[in-house]
């Protein structure tokens, strides 16, 4: 790694950009120093900013990434079968076996490639899920290539706000505040999605098509970040758990003085916080009925779990809030005073432009557009895939050249589960995974003693990971009792290569208890090198 990794002391990025937790490792290498082929990094404006966003967007040194084509150095007259496809011009009716005879979508050349395939992808925007029919082998692999490089081929998990019904509110019956004109927001059914979350990405997109500004859902206190890296530092700060604490433990000599106070399920806040000065007046008696609103939330003893809840019960009165999940610090109870929190996606909660949040009972989504116009006259994506790549059980499958983004789940997965499942010899080259709630996700679920039920050999080269919610890159496999060394048997995930890869905002919104960027359990012969963090 070519960059110093400063972990700083109080805010969400002590863990967020590498952990390996090595457990029965065997030949595992971390590598310095930046591949040849990013000797010369370029600069180039990496950080898009989220609406309500104080400071302007960043610029990232980082090694720039290949735009030509991803086929230029591949000898693709070295596969036998080609199926060709064009989102614009193709027809899932046909064939593939030309670029006139083209399929219309991947997943319908995923279904027809057999061993030895090349799937020659022209450029598009792909609105898709690609789950293969066969495995590659290791003589004849399958190979999925942009046909024009990196950033042709645009895989998207979203829909457009253009596709979608929008209605105007006329009066407020969903619970809005009390001084929001119900005539500012749109809602839209959504219900054929079929999804049981809230969509994870509302995006604005520029006139290129690109990324421009993530629409957060409404929230308190309103998004507000001034150092990057304190993404926590404007969150409101609970005095309590249960109720009020009972002493300060900054300022007593028994920094845990505060333990008979601390909840696994409830949260008091009644004072208003005075630092930073710039923080949003407002706690958790100042609030209407939030009950349903989500909250995210710090543990009280050292801010390093976070936990992401539904709210079940509010007591306005006391300040104090209750919700449906254990919230653990070590077994012990994670919620109390100091626990920084923020709570988003209700109702009461919307208070200024560009805001939304999702009603799953309705399978409504409703928003207070920034521009005031009906949404559909928007260049606004929603997202509403769960994962874009799943490999799961497959082999010797290649991706080249591909652009991933606005996926609700992961990007790229290969997840095998007990004593069927094999991966051997996958890869991801020249390719840019970004905006999902995980990136590349690589598991293998140990059942037995047959080391062939394994995943072996995945690489990812020369490609940017960037812009997850949650992990970057999980490498890990488990096994019945682990980490108990009683019950090990093999490694059921080895011979991964990590080479030469962008990774850059990652976990600053994550879905699990423990904030981290890249994360590998008991690595076997990993290597990770040449990679900028």
């Amino acid at each position: 790694m070519d960059k110093q990794l400063n972990f700083r002391p109080g805010n969400l990025a002590l863990k967020l950009l590498f952990l390996i937790t090595i457990a029965t490792s065997a030949g595992c290498t971390i590598a310095r120093g930046v591949a040849q082929t990013q000797k010369n990094p370029q600069l180039a404006t990496s950080v898009i900013p989220v609406t309500g966003d104080d400071v302007t967007a960043e610029t990232l040194e980082a090694p720039t990434l290949s735009t030509q084509a991803a086929e230029e150095s591949i000898d693709l007259t070295a596969y036998p079968n080609t199926i060709w496809v064009d989102v614009n011009r193709g027809s899932d009716v046909n064939k593939g076996i030309s670029l006139e005879e083209s399929v219309q979508t991947i997943q319908q050349a995923a279904r027809l490639a057999v061993p030895g395939t090349v799937v020659r992808v022209m450029p598009g925007i792909y609105h898709e899920e690609v789950i293969p029919a066969s495995s590659g082998t290791e003589t004849q692999p399958i190979l999925y290539i942009a046909e024009e490089g990196l950033g042709s081929v645009l895989v998207r998990g979203s829909e457009s706000s253009s596709s979608l019904t929008w209605t105007q509110l006329t009066y407020n019956t969903v619970g809005l505040p009390a001084a929001v004109d119900p005539r500012n927001i749109y809602y839209a059914d959504i219900s054929t999605w079929g999804l049981e979350t809230a969509p994870r990405y509302l995006v604005e997109l520029d006139n290129q098509g690109e990324i421009f500004t993530r629409i957060n859902p409404a929230r308190e206190p309103d998004w507000h970040t001034v150092t990057e890296y304190k993404y926590s530092e404007h969150w409101w700060s609970a005095n309590g758990g249960s109720t009020v604490a009972g002493c300060d433990p900054t300022t007593n000599a028994n920094n845990d003085c505060d333990f008979s106070w601390r909840s696994y399920t409830q949260l008091t806040d009644t004072l208003t916080d005075t630092a930073p000065t710039d923080i949003e007046a407002g706690n958790l008696k100042t609030l209407g009925n939030i009950s349903g609103a989500t909250l995210i939330a710090l543990d009280a003893r050292h801010g390093n779990y976070i936990y992401r809840r539904t709210v079940t019960g509010h007591e306005i009165s006391t300040g104090r809030i209750t919700v449906n999940e254990r919230c653990e610090d070590d077994g012990n109870p994670g919620l109390g005073w100091g626990s920084k929190y923020y709570l988003e996606n209700h109702p009461a909660l919307v208070d200024h432009p560009g805001e939304w949040w999702y009603d799953k009972n309705t399978q409504r989504l409703y928003l207070w557009p920034t521009s005031g116009k009906n949404p559909a006259q928007s260049k606004l994506e929603i997202s509403r895939y769960d994962n874009a790549f799943d490999f799961s059980n497959q082999s010797n499958i290649i991706l080249n050249g591909f652009k991933v983004e606005l996926f609700n789940g992961d990007a790229y997965r290969i997840i095998n589960n007990g004593d069927s499942g094999k991966s051997y010899g996958d890869q991801i080259k020249n390719s840019s995974v970004r905006y999902a709630n995980r990136g590349i996700v690589i598991y293998n679920y140990v059942v037995g003693t047959d080391p062939t039920y394994a995943i072996d050999g995945f690489l990812l080269e020369n490609s940017e990971v960037s812009f997850m919610d949650s992990a970057g890159m999980e490498i890990s496999f488990w096994w019945p009792d682990a980490p108990s060394p009683n019950t090990f048997s093999y490694a059921g995930v080895r011979n991964t290569t990590i080479r030469n890869n962008v990774f850059h905002h990652l976990a600053f919104a994550s879905q699990d208890r423990s904030a981290v960027g890249i994360r590998s359990f008991f690595p076997d012969h990993l290597t990770f090198e040449g990679n900028h963090l």
